[in-house]
């Protein structure tokens, strides 16, 4: 029989939403262990920060690793929106300095060496098996971690799995689903070294086109558009990105001299939040709590904001547990519903095609929620 190992908190997910609160609660004296999926091997999608994230890196403590990882600045945005012609937002009066692209493999692994170095435990290529709060207060986790089964006890439970379908530690949550949206995602490879490295975000008549040049010369373009607005039959997603990306010009001049060095896929992109986000001894935190549109750029930031906001609560729950879990399942809700008002706000700004079901259904912040 396997012993278990008793720790303060366990954290299910070793994304920047997980590994944040663990580097805020290791540093706090907190014992963690932080179960995650992957070896940071594969291909994350999520590449992009603004340039206020330098406040909450330096607030984990890890700023200057990030510095020293290589990722791309960005002096800002180019974008075709609500015009045909390119309109500059750029950086150079942000009191932050640049944005940045990312390598996230890079990323998520340097956040996760920092929660080890601040004291946490890392588990690599680790699947929960089994998540039991127990009668008597806390939780009972049983995992296998390379392939030899681990047994941890926990004071309390941290969700950060992303959009996983379910959580293991609240499977009757639900989610509030405001919208179908996907992102269609091929690589590119660039033969020289480019000069302009502003993230460009071009609207068509069926969605919107996104692309970032990544560190080692590559480029990331996505099509963002609905599920069910994709073309049925035999049409490949390969196929559906060529022919769509004939619409956007500025963003077919950017691809043109690169190379693919990738397949063409599909991730989920909808805005949702769940319906409980945090309960005795438990929160769900980042996407695993609430996902926003890609266009709001906020995905990391809200990641590590909600991690270090979760390290809070589970430090104020020593005192007063009901209320700190109340208020923070309040913040995320108003988080979340003043994300709905601006992301309304920005799809209105675009008017070209008023018969577009695609735009219809996200220039009214009303019919956002369903």
């Amino acid at each position: 029989m396997t012993s278990s190992r008793k720790v303060d908190v366990v954290i299910i997910g070793g994304g920047p939403a997980g590994t944040s609160t663990a580097i805020a609660l290791a540093k706090s004296g907190r014992s963690v262990a932080v179960l995650e999926r992957s070896r940071y091997e594969t291909v994350r999608v999520g590449e992009t920060l603004q340039p206020g994230v330098r406040v909450l890196l330096s607030e984990l403590g890890v700023w200057e690793r990030f510095l020293s990882d290589a990722h791309v600045p960005t002096e800002g945005i180019i974008s075709a929106w609500g015009s045909s012609e390119l309109y500059d937002n750029n950086f150079i009066f942000n009191p932050y300095g640049s944005g940045w692209h990312l390598d996230r493999r890079r990323f998520d692994a340097m956040l996760a060496l920092a929660a080890e170095d601040a004291g946490a435990s890392v588990y690599l290529s680790t699947r929960v098996v089994s998540c039991t709060q127990r009668p008597n207060g806390g939780w009972s986790i049983e995992a296998i971690c390379d392939g030899q089964a681990i047994a941890l006890l926990a004071d309390f439970l941290v969700e950060a799995t992303g959009r996983a379908s379910s959580l293991v530690g609240k499977p009757a949550t639900k989610r509030i689903v405001c919208d179908n949206l996907i992102a269609v995602i091929k690589y590119f490879q660039f033969s020289s070294p480019v000069a302009d490295c502003r993230t460009l975000v071009e609207a068509s008549q069926s969605g919107w086109w996104y692309s970032a040049v990544l560190p080692n010369n590559h480029l990331v373009v996505a099509y963002m558009t609905d599920a069910d607005l994709l073309p049925r039959g035999h049409m490949s997603l390969a196929d559906v990105w060529r022919s769509r990306i004939q619409d956007v010009p500025h963003t077919l001049a950017r691809v043109d001299p690169c190379v693919s060095n990738s397949s063409t896929r599909s991730i989920a992109a909808y805005s949702y939040r769940r319906n409980c986000v945090a309960d005795t001894q438990w929160l769900a935190i980042g996407d695993a709590a609430s996902a926003f549109d890609p266009l709001s750029s906020q995905g990391i930031s809200k990641a590590l904001q909600s991690g270090i906001a979760a390290a809070k609560v589970i430090q104020a729950s020593q005192s007063d547990s009901q209320v700190s879990l109340n208020e923070y399942a309040g913040d995320v809700e108003k988080s979340f519903d003043k994300y709905l008002q601006a992301r309304a706000a920005y799809y209105n700004r675009e008017k070209r095609w008023s018969d577009s079901i695609f735009w219809q259904r996200r220039q009214s912040y009303a019919s956002s929620i369903r």
